[in-house]
């Protein structure tokens, strides 16, 4: 498969995208290895230490870290490097379904997380199952609006990747997404600025 945008880089680039992308891969394996672990500890575990609601979250967090990883391998750097082709292309609506639902479900669980963990005051354990569904809200959401989509590959610089057949849909919901992450990015930045700040101020108090 001939990429025009390649055919035009120097030959060095393309062996030092290659390299990079070689270690980046090493560490994914790496990474997945300590996820098994770190994932099988907490569930064994969880009756004991490991029982918070901290850890709760970070165990739902680890495993859709896991799935976002397999899903964004098997269904776009496969396709996009044109391996299976016939398999992807007569599959392509439902299969573009299910990465969309996957990748943006998990954006949204992985910033739910992080801004969730980011309030201390409700570490406790009766907020658990609240804090929960918050976590996993944005998953569902992303199940019921991007399942029922259509989907199609299309040819993007020589690799196959897939996209919405309804561009009406598309731009309102990026906007929505894009909105949704600045949100949690700005809750975490000023609940560690109040932790900070409060912090500070005991410890002035107490000197």
């Amino acid at each position: 498969m001939n990429n025009v945008v390649y055919d035009s880089f120097p030959e060095w680039f393309l062996i030092a995208e290659s390299v990079s992308l070689a270690v980046l891969l090493a560490i994914v394996v790496v990474s997945f290895g300590v996820y098994v672990v770190e994932v099988q500890i907490l569930y064994t575990s969880k009756n004991t230490t490991f029982k918070g609601p901290f850890y709760r979250l970070m165990f739902i967090g680890i495993l859709v870290d896991m799935t976002s990883a397999i899903n964004l391998f098997v269904l776009q750097i496969i396709p996009a490097r044109g391996w299976l082709s016939s398999f992807y292309f007569t599959n392509e609506s439902w299969l573009g379904a299910i990465f969309y639902a996957i990748t943006y479900g998990g954006r949204c669980v992985q910033g739910a997380t992080a801004a969730i963990l980011s309030f201390c005051r409700l570490s406790y354990a009766k907020y658990t199952y609240t804090m929960q569904a918050i976590q996993l809200s944005g998953a569902v959401a992303s199940v019921f609006l991007l399942l029922p989509r259509e989907y199609k590959y299309v040819n993007e610089n020589g690799g196959y990747y897939s996209a919405f057949v309804n561009n009406e849909f598309r731009k309102p919901f990026y906007n929505f997404v894009a909105a949704l992450e600045v949100i949690f990015v700005l809750s975490i930045v000023v609940n560690n600025l109040i932790t900070y700040v409060t912090y500070r101020f005991k410890l002035k108090k107490v000197s």
